[in-house]
């Protein structure tokens, strides 16, 4: 998949970013599976792991860019609640 920014990637990002999921709730493939839809819309609401075994529900919304039918820029807001 064609990396989403105007910035350089950064090579640890995501797979620290994917840890902090937990464990089978399916969102780590969230833009992945946005891009392959073609889609330009998705929302997902999942937990992350903070330190230890505490975890909090969150709720990211994600706006992908297309020029040309190509994706250029993922945009995404996460919204936490309890």
């Amino acid at each position: 998949m064609p990396h989403l920014s105007n910035r350089p990637p950064v090579p640890d990002l995501r797979v620290k970013a994917k840890s902090r999921l937990h464990p089978g709730e399916g969102s780590e493939t969230l833009v992945d599976d946005t891009v392959a839809a073609g889609l330009e819309h998705a929302r997902a609401t999942h937990r992350l792991i903070l330190e230890g075994s505490v975890s909090i529900w969150v709720t990211t919304d994600l706006r992908i860019e297309y020029k040309d039918g190509v994706p250029v820029r993922a945009l995404g807001t996460v919204m936490s609640f309890s």
